[in-house]
């Protein structure tokens, strides 16, 4: 019996051996193409420049409330819907001319709301507009009293120009007299 003549092939001849050895060249090739290509622009810093904010706020007229003694009552009358405010220092006679109840919204600031005060008696003042139940009801107010030396028509306006202002907190519903008192105490 003789044994069968296999013919095999030569190496550089066979499809497979090009896959095998060729394959894992070419991912090789690949990653570095990619790799230079993602790094290339990358490999500069960029442009970076920090800065920080600082917040500043002008405390002249909480100082001058503050040593001028400046406090106030604030009462919500629920029948007529109106503010009533009674000074409890003795600058009535040095008040400016406009003098401004400002009830700032806690977390939205189109809700704000400016009130302008009439005098009703001497150290004692009020609102003439009437201001609806819903609101007062609605949430911890923020409040400010503020004497300006000019009219103003924005809430922020009226806080940052004011002359000097006392400063308050409404629980939603309260029926309590409301202490305004000057941001610092003892001066």
């Amino acid at each position: 019996m003789s044994t069968p003549i296999v013919r095999t092939r030569s190496f550089w001849r066979e499809p497979n051996s090009y896959w095998f050895c060729l394959h894992p060249i070419l991912c090789v090739c690949a990653f570095v193409v990619l790799f230079s290509v993602a790094t290339h622009y990358s490999s500069e810093p960029d442009a970076v420049q920090r800065m920080s904010q600082i917040q500043t706020v002008d405390d002249t007229a909480d100082r001058l409330a503050a040593s001028s003694g400046i406090a106030a009552r604030l009462r919500f009358n629920e029948e007529t819907k109106q503010f009533s405010l009674s000074l409890e220092s003795g600058v009535a006679s040095a008040l400016p001319p406009h003098l401004y109840l400002v009830l700032l919204h806690p977390t939205r600031g189109e809700r704000d709301q400016l009130f302008v005060l009439q005098a009703s008696m001497p150290g004692s003042w009020r609102i003439a507009s009437r201001l609806a139940p819903q609101v007062w009801q609605e949430t911890r107010w923020r409040i400010v009293l503020s004497a300006n030396a000019a009219p103003c028509d924005q809430p922020s306006v009226c806080i940052q120009n004011s002359v000097w202002r006392v400063y308050g907190r409404a629980i939603a519903g309260s029926k309590e007299n409301i202490s305004l008192l000057p941001r610092y105490r003892n001066l």
